[in-house]
């Protein structure tokens, strides 16, 4: 497209007075951003449909596809469900419209939907009228109505009770004036009522039609006459009806809405029922494609065009400046000539008319048989329990295909992975998951037996479960979401936060609860601490035999196989011992709390049997999976955003751990994200890979449509369905292998855990050694900062600091809020609202957890992955302290010990990090306002509200300003460019000079006109670009924009 032709006729039209609106609709043009473009590149600012239009749309996309299927279910006909869909349709492009609509007052941007054919009578077109604008429920509706006699009468009523019309299959200047002087009637109706002037209508003038049956008997007349002259008069006449007769429709608009006869409305606020051009796309291959939209480009007129003739328009138009009376006075000259031959208007204008219905019902008539095959067939369609978007992951399934990868998996080949060795020994004695789940099987009345016994017995109303990481995560998922009643009322106590250690104790009953310690080693602090302290309680409740109370799950001959020995726990489950932690989630680890809170173990045996077998047998999913995983990973996009339905929320916990700790190490690793809400696609990097899990009845059709965003904006994204809870341990075995993939293609073991040690030894220091400090870096208002990797001066308020944090964003950078307090309502919301804040500020993908859970579970990552990650520990004071029986150090020194183990440790591997330790114990207080100072900066969530607080350097001095900005405007954030050459928009505040850089690359100078500046780019290459702009200023400073991404088809 020539950019300077563009900008002419863009220039030529703003001049004229005229909108446009676009005539097509699909919802994969809303999910891909096809109508956004339109409305800020083409000055779109209207839409119409018709039945055609949403035939094509439904038949040729598969984004319909869940709705189809979810309103199936419902048992209603196939018109209702056709109207269902388009009105899903219709509402979403209102909403994109409903900004024009009110900074025109009502005056553009509205949306048009057809009642049914078989509406023809007035009554039955005001009952479907009102259905439709009901159940769309938006201002800028506009419902679409025939210019029948019916349909003209059918309008007065709906305009005098406020609903938009768009009078639809106007040919004849006459049945036009009828139809507007009902809008009128309509109108002085409403004044004289004291009703408000909120209502708008169009005429809908079809102007190619009329060539096409004017030339068409042009030329029969032309066949039968003898005479040359006669001839050469009639082929003079041919394709000049549609626009003559369109020109003398345009002088009685004038007349009726723009003289004195309407003036007296137009005072009051009511608005003139526009005349509307359709079916201004060339039928006539001979005519230029943009003939209609040249010829009619007249003031305070809208022009609906097909999607082709609006890209055609804007790149070769070329609008007609003749004087618009010599105009209309040849218009009255080609009448009265058409009059001459044997040709009757008004028999050609009722032909026109009768055939447009015909043809409208025919459409809507295709429109329901195309949905009708379309939904049995979806409705016959075994249901898909994964399906894959935006990428290409063959070349990865033939790999794993041509290695024999699942045999050789099952059969424990540990050079799938490494060779050495250390690695090969380590990774034998890892395996043992794969076949858990009929080991498990021959165990399940042991487990049922035990539940009996304690249920039977009457002593226990509660368990708490003492473990940490592989031992803890999967127990809280299944108590998520299978715990009962009339079982025992679980608690997954994975921390060394008096706080919450000390909420667990208020909410049970000692004496009544049994106590899980769950260890694969036995050896490790928080559970053993945890013990420590309950074991104590009891005895000094004089119990006999506090043993009693305890159970223990671990692996044999291991500390904690000797301590429930010493101590007469009543029951210990010994572990296979050939799998790690966070592959145990379907062994004793797993099935005896699960059991004991109420979930039918025996289902999920069985479950995760049968996909076991599946899997041996050749199914794909987890291939699929695994192979979607590492094929982001490996081409950058590393953060795998997984969604889940808020109920299988502590899923992610399990999931977290599980890729963390398998891929965080040798510098790669891919990062987990768990969130249970989809945000605007402009909030994600282009570094995200997305995984979607829904429960089959319980679809949301809200992340159903979120998703469909992210496809559209070429996101890759799975789409994973379970039938029912009990699926989840499908998910746990699934997961489990696809891990295995991913650590396969990364080359990596994921069976290991190399670097989780280092913040173990350091605490051990912190907790024996009373001289092993470290000073803060900065102190402010009671909270004790410190830095690692980070240059941040002293004189800034908190929020400033974690503003400076925004800054160290580079490409791929993740943030993590590391905290260690206690989980809580109060605390939740506060990590969430400041997670959400870094990720709306920065893009960048950001992740929250508690500490010290996360050291069992992501920081392994944390501390071998690679360095993207900038990572916020927050430390609080306890509001009480616990001791520990038998050691000097409490559960509250303990757990700070943790925080500041870690915060060295990640110094000493040299990544970016900030400690905050707030020394008052006020957490929840003092970090609402922090997090609530931190979003005011975003309130108005536009960039420039953001830039003043970036980074401008001095290039004397160095010293930080914080005015002027500079804003790319065009192109959007992660838009999708279709052209070799682009203009690239920038706005900037008073300045001489702005530059920009496209990729890093050198800086060119970008020119100053009609208020931006404009840099135009040239021979642009397919791909991913990045775009930043540079703003200079007098003093010898400039401004950095934010970076801009944007693709390159």
């Amino acid at each position: 497209m020539n950019i300077s032709q563009q900008l002419k006729i863009q220039k030529d039209f703003a001049q004229t007075g005229q909108s446009i609106w676009i005539d097509n609709i699909s919802r994969d043009m809303i999910l891909n951003n096809t109508l956004k473009n339109m409305i800020e590149k083409f000055q779109v600012t209207g839409l119409t449909s018709n039945p055609t239009i949403f035939e094509q749309a439904i038949s040729s996309s598969n984004s319909y596809d869940e709705s189809i299927k979810l309103l199936s279910r419902k048992n209603i006909s196939f018109e209702d469900l056709a109207y269902l869909l388009m009105i899903e349709d219709i509402q979403r492009a209102a909403d994109m419209f409903m900004d024009v609509y009110k900074e025109t007052n009502g005056n553009d941007g509205y949306v048009s939907i057809e009642i049914p054919p078989s509406a023809l009578k007035k009554e039955d077109m005001i009952k479907w009228a009102q259905y439709i604008y009901a159940k769309v429920s938006r201002a800028n509706l506009m419902i679409k109505i025939p210019s029948t006699e019916e349909g003209i009468l059918a309008m007065e009523e709906l305009v005098k009770s406020g609903v938009n019309v768009n009078m639809t299959l106007l040919f004849s200047p006459e049945v036009y004036e009828k139809a507007a002087n009902a809008y009128i009637r309509a109108i002085e109706y409403r004044e004289k009522n004291n009703l408000d002037t909120d209502v708008f209508s169009v005429a809908s003038f079809f102007v190619s039609r009329i060539d096409t049956f004017v030339d068409a008997k042009l030329e029969e007349l032309y066949s039968l006459s003898n005479k040359v002259e006669e001839k050469s008069f009639l082929i003079s006449l041919k394709g000049k009806a549609a626009v003559s007769i369109g020109l003398i429709t345009y002088s009685k608009y004038l007349e009726l809405f723009y003289s004195e006869n309407f003036k007296r409305f137009a005072q009051k606020g009511f608005k003139p029922q526009k005349l509307l051009w359709a079916s201004t796309s060339t039928k006539n291959p001979s005519y230029k494609d943009t003939f209609y939209a040249d010829e009619l480009c007249l003031k305070n007129t809208i022009n609906t065009m097909p999607t082709q003739t609006l890209y055609a328009f804007f790149e070769h138009g070329s609008i007609n400046k003749v004087d618009l009376h010599k105009r209309i006075e040849d218009a009255n000259s080609f009448i009265n000539d058409i009059k001459k031959t044997s040709m009757d208007l008004d028999s050609v204008f009722k032909n026109l008319l009768s055939d447009g219905l015909r043809k409208f019902t025919k459409a809507y008539q295709n429109m329901l048989k195309s949905l009708e095959e379309k939904t049995k067939k979806k409705c016959q369609e075994k249901d898909v329990l994964m399906q894959i978007y935006n990428l290409d992951i063959s070349s990865y399934q033939k790999e794993l295909k041509n290695i024999n990868f699942i045999k050789r998996l099952y059969s424990k080949d540990a050079t799938l992975w490494k060779s050495d060795k250390e690695n090969i020994k380590i990774i034998k004695n890892s395996l043992g998951w794969l076949e858990i789940p009929y080991t498990m099987s021959k165990n399940i009345k042991e487990i049922q037996d035990f539940t009996l016994e304690i249920l039977g017995g009457k002593k226990f109303k509660y368990c708490v479960l003492l473990g940490m990481g592989g031992s803890s995560l999967a127990a809280e998922v299944l108590r998520s979401l299978f715990e009962k009643k009339e079982f025992l009322k679980t608690y997954v106590l994975d921390s060394t936060n008096p706080e919450w250690i000390g909420e667990v104790e208020k909410n049970i009953d000692i004496k009544k609860t049994l106590f899980i310690f769950s260890s694969k080693s036995g050896s490790t602090v928080e559970p053993n601490s945890q013990f420590k302290y309950f074991y104590s309680k009891l005895k000094k409740l004089r119990y006999s035999k506090p043993g009693d109370n305890f159970i223990a799950i671990t692996d044999f001959k291991t500390s904690l196989n000797q301590l429930a020995e010493k101590y007469e726990f009543r029951k210990i489950f010994i572990n296979p011992p050939d799998m790690g932690g966070r592959f145990s989630a379907l062994s004793y680890f797993g099935l005896v709390p699960a059991s004991l809170l109420g979930a039918d173990i025996s289902t999920i045996i069985s479950i995760a049997t049968d996909y076991a077998n599946r899997t041996k047998n050749g199914e794909q999913s987890a291939i699929a999976l695994g192979s979607f995983i590492a094929a982001n990973a490996l081409n950058n996009r590393d953060k795998l955003t997984i969604i889940l339905p808020p109920k299988l929320k502590r899923f992610g916990l399990w999931i977290e751990q599980l890729i963390a700790e398998s891929t965080g190490k040798e510098g790669k690793g891919v990062i987990p994200v768990i969130d249970t809400k989809i945000y605007d696609t402009g909030s994600y990097d282009n570094d995200r890979m997305f995984v979607i899990l829904q429960v089959k009845d319980f679809i949301s059709e809200e992340i159903e449509k979120k998703t469909n965003e992210l496809i559209g904006k070429k996101f890759p994204v799975v789409k994973m369905y379970i039938n029912n809870p009990y699926e989840i341990a499908m998910q746990f075995y699934l997961w489990e292998i696809a891990v295995s993939i991913v650590g396969y293609f990364l080359k990596i073991n994921p069976f290991d855990q190399p670097d989780v040690q280092i913040t173990k030894e350091i605490t051990k220091k912190f907790l024996k050694e009373p001289n092993f400090k470290i000073k803060p870096n900065i102190v402010i208002n009671n909270m004790e900062i410190y830095l690692s990797g980070l240059s941040i001066s002293d004189n800034k308020k908190i929020e400033d600091i974690i503003w400076e944090l925004l800054k160290e964003k580079e490409d791929g950078t993740y943030y993590s809020i590391c905290a260690y307090i206690a989980e809580n309502e109060k605390n939740e919301k506060i990590l969430e609202k400041f997670a959400i804040f870094l990720t709306m500020a920065t893009q960048s993908a950001s992740i929250y957890s508690y500490g010290p859970r996360y050291l069992h579970s992501t920081g392994q990552l944390f501390k071998g992955g690679s360095n993207k990650g900038i990572f916020i520990i927050l430390t609080s004071k306890s509001k009480k302290d616990i001791n520990i029986l038998g050691e000097d150090y409490s559960f509250a020194k303990l757990c700070n010990s943790e925080a500041m183990g870690d915060f060295i440790a990640l110094k000493e591997k040299r990544k970016k990090a900030i400690m905050i330790a707030n020394k008052e114990n006020n957490f929840n207080s003092k970090f609402s306002r922090i997090i609530k100072k931190l979003e005011g900066l975003l309130s108005k969530n536009s960039e420039e509200e953001i830039m003043p607080k970036t980074e401008i350097k001095d290039k004397r001095n160095a010293k930080w300003i914080e005015n002027g900005y500079v804003v790319i405007d065009y192109p959007r954030h992660n838009e999708t460019i279709t052209s070799r050459h682009y203009t690239i928009r920038i706005g900037a505040s008073q300045t001489n000079k702005v530059e920009v850089s496209i990729d890093n690359g050198p800086w060119h100078s970008a020119r100053h006109s009609v208020g931006y500046w404009w840099y135009d780019w040239n021979n642009i290459q397919p791909g991913m670009h990045e775009i930043i702009a540079k703003m200079y200023k007098d003093n010898g400073t400039y401004l950095i924009s934010k970076r801009r991404r944007c693709k390159v088809a």
